[in-house]
């Protein structure tokens, strides 16, 4: 390129003033961006953070939380399940295989339970880290 006063070849790529008269390049491209300040200072941050104790508390509330979430969808899942299959297989077999019955039937629960525990458990925990007992002010 050219310089835009003298008309001297200058290579932009290294310079940005004419050799020549010592013009400066006008930037053609996107303006740089300013930092953008922070809303709150490091420190003030730092004093929000909660004690350990709290910390504690909040931990032993998602603990509590998360199990007593897995027992009760465990036990609301296992019953859902019982109902429902209680009632389709009565409509499929009236009149079932006690062994073939018993194998269907601990599968269903087995499988009813542990989906339940862990729906649950993930509701608990959930519902804890949304709204612990105590938050940093």
């Amino acid at each position: 390129m050219n310089c835009q006063s003298c008309n001297t070849e200058i290579d932009y790529r290294f310079r940005t003033n004419c050799v020549e008269c010592d013009s400066a390049v006008d930037p053609v491209g996107p303006v740089p961006i300013e930092t953008i300040p922070t809303s709150q200072p490091v420190a003030e941050v730092v004093k929000k953070r909660l004690n350990w104790s709290r910390r504690l508390v909040n931990l032993l509330h998602l603990l509590v939380s998360a199990t007593s979430g897995m027992l009760f969808g465990a036990v609301v899942i296992y019953l859902l399940a019982a109902v429902f299959f209680m009632a389709l297989f009565s409509f499929i077999d009236p009149n079932p295989n006690p062994s073939v019955s018993c194998g269907r039937g601990q599968a269903i629960g087995f499988l009813s339970l542990v989906a339940g525990a862990f729906l649950g458990t993930v509701g608990g925990t959930f519902y804890s880290a949304k709204r612990p007992l105590y938050q940093a002010k």
